[in-house]
């Protein structure tokens, strides 16, 4: 998921297509939140049910269930 990133210490930014099409699983998306202090989107659509899935990951990366 790297691939296109940009990061500049605890920030990074991505296109919400490269993130939130990737094909990666849910632990990858927490890893990340967990990874950076800010994760910046850019195009992000407005969710409906035809993007439901993308929908599901990005809220996986920006709203993680904390870890201990």
């Amino acid at each position: 998921m790297s691939d296109g990133v940009n990061t500049g210490g605890p920030v990074c930014f991505f296109t919400f297509d490269k993130l939130c099409n990737a094909n990666v699983g849910a632990a990858d998306y927490i890893a990340l939140a967990n990874k950076f202090h800010t994760i910046a989107l850019s195009g992000v659509p407005v969710f409906t049910a035809d993007i439901r899935s993308q929908a599901y990951r990005c809220a996986l990366c920006c709203f993680p269930t904390p870890q201990p």
